[in-house]
């Protein structure tokens, strides 16, 4: 289990965020959503170690302030939401940056796992710095997986921790990635994403979180949070929440308003 205790973060004497409260399941995908603003890359970047923060933060009941570097990178792998490669890297090379920071064996093999399961094997020679923007964010999330490729370590979770992991995908890899995140939940990894896309969300999340101005309105299902006055209070803007006839799953349309 993920569990953030009054977690409050001030940068340069401006509180970001205040007081988050939540325990977050393995097994599970949940998903942080919020306009922008709102603090939920900030929150990311507390919950993988990399910022300073006040409160607690647990990882399979450790708290990572008493964990070292290599011991956070064996059992969590992060996608930020921009990576960039200064070097002429090729594509399996950005993998192996993954492998070295991991428990798993540095294999071949592995590193051709993780881009076969993005969909970019046949690119695995290529020089990252040619790829597409979308392709490179595939290759990224390769890399994620590779470090933390066995979803369980002597039956504990590892995490993924994905900031807006399809934003630059269309919808077929958008469906794709997600589908990824799903696997790899349904196998005992935890899964913690941040989200713009809502009816993504609502499709494939287990819970959800909704920021605003650095606080958590609130957490849980997707049918719990994502409702019409909570979205568009928190977005500023008239939002419908549907149901589809069949199965009641949940989509979201903004309105729109004659000026």
């Amino acid at each position: 289990m993920l569990q953030t205790h009054d977690v409050c973060v001030e940068i340069n004497k401006k509180k970001i965020l205040k007081n988050i409260k939540f325990d977050v399941p393995a097994g599970k995908i949940t998903a942080l959503i919020g306009p922008n603003g709102s603090g939920k890359s900030t929150l990311m970047r507390a919950i993988s170690g990399e910022i300073s923060y006040q409160g607690k933060i647990f990882i399979n009941e450790r708290d990572i302030n008493f964990m070292k570097a290599w011991e956070l990178a064996a059992i969590r792998a992060v996608l930020p939401q921009n990576s960039s490669v200064a070097f002429p890297f090729t594509v399996a090379e950005v993998i192996h940056i993954g492998l070295r920071n991991s428990t798993e064996s540095s294999t071949d093999h592995l590193i051709n796992d993780a881009l076969d399961c993005v969909g970019l094997l046949s690119l695995a020679k290529r020089e990252y710095s040619q790829l597409s923007g979308g392709e490179q964010q595939r290759v990224q999330l390769a890399r994620v997986l590779a470090q933390v490729w066995s979803p369980l370590i002597d039956g504990s979770a590892k995490w993924i921790f994905l900031d807006e992991p399809v934003s630059s995908l269309d919808i077929s890899y958008q469906l794709e990635v997600m589908n990824i995140m799903q696997n790899y939940a349904d196998r005992g990894g935890g899964v913690l994403t941040i989200m713009h896309d809502l009816n993504l969300t609502a499709m494939y999340a287990d819970n959800v979180g909704l920021l605003h101005n650095g606080k958590l309105l609130c957490f849980g299902t997707p049918s719990q949070v994502m409702n019409d006055k909570i979205l568009s209070e928190a977005y500023s803007c008239e939002i419908k929440v549907n149901k589809t006839p069949k199965n009641d799953k949940i989509f979201i349309l903004p309105q729109a308003t004659n000026t």
